[in-house]
């Protein structure tokens, strides 16, 4: 089960990503870890403390919040997320640019330690793309594959 939603992950991953890479540059790093959780096995809603570290410039905080439909049957301890941060120029790096309403999808499975990818479009001006650098890590026990919002602020 494990491998065959992983093999699953990737695909998402990967067909989501061809879209949402078109003329973007790479602009910095997201890095948001797990503060809170509520998971209701088709409505999950998970609050994140976010750091953006820009290729130049000075770091920004954010606070996150996904919220995911679909089917989660997750038990999480312990979530990082970590994305490239993709945008039409450089100039989306100032401070703030990223506060915004993000909308896409993931797919995650764990075991103990495990991984999931996502995929998220939206930010100012629904011109930024959140790319998956890595599996993300987590720490629990179950599965999910859902369609998630994820507003920064």
């Amino acid at each position: 089960m494990k491998s065959a939603a992983l093999r699953l992950a990737a695909a998402i991953t990967l067909a989501m990503s061809a879209s949402a890479v078109h003329a973007r540059a790479d602009i910095g790093v997201l890095t948001c870890k797990l503060t809170s959780v509520q998971n209701d096995i088709v409505y999950t809603n998970e609050e994140f403390a976010c750091e953006f570290k820009p290729k130049t410039g000075d770091t920004q905080t954010y606070t996150g919040e996904i919220k995911a439909f679909g089917v989660n049957l997750s038990v999480t301890k312990d979530v990082t997320l970590v994305w490239g941060v993709l945008a039409p120029s450089s100039d989306a790096a100032e401070a703030g640019s990223l506060a915004g309403r993000y909308v896409g999808g993931t797919a995650s499975v764990a075991l103990g330690a495990g991984g999931a990818a996502n995929v998220l479009i939206g930010g100012s001006k629904h011109t930024v793309a959140l790319q998956p650098i890595s599996a993300s890590g987590i720490i629990g026990t179950g599965a999910a594959l859902d369609v998630e919002v994820f507003e920064l602020r």
